[in-house]
């Protein structure tokens, strides 16, 4: 046995997010429920780990690296994608590092908790976060 999706639609196909539907068809995420300590400060109440704002982009791998987390997004459009990456977790420092993951530019942090970036057209781009302990 297989599976098969079918998704119609009209327009250019640079439009639409097919490459990340089909990895949601592929390899759905799976849930799992957390105990967490009660928010005191303006961060997100509620919601995901991380949210990227941009339907374009794919977040193609997410790890655990010492006191954060390692993220690597990559962009099947043919056109440059800005995006903004919404954490969970307030962020001590983000950076752009190179594929290899050595050292990269330090990005501006946005209210505690998100950075932007823009990611070339049919690039793929790697990030490293530290969360505050």
């Amino acid at each position: 046995t297989f599976r098969y999706a079918l998704l119609p639609f009209s327009g250019p196909v640079e439009d639409k997010p097919l490459f990340r539907l089909a990895e949601e068809f592929h390899h759905p995420l799976t849930a799992c429920a957390v105990q967490s300590a009660a928010r005191t400060d303006a961060g997100p109440k509620l919601g995901s780990f991380l949210s990227v704002d941009n339907d374009q982009i794919v977040v193609s791998a997410l790890r655990p690296e010492g006191a954060g987390c390692g993220i690597r997004i990559f962009n099947p459009t043919g056109r440059d994608q800005r995006f903004v990456a919404l954490w969970g977790r307030k962020l001590l420092s983000a950076e752009r590092t190179t594929l290899a993951e050595g050292t990269g530019a330090e990005i501006p942090i946005e209210e505690g908790y998100r950075f932007s970036d823009t990611i070339g057209a049919s690039k793929v781009a790697t990030f490293r976060v530290r969360f505050v302990p």
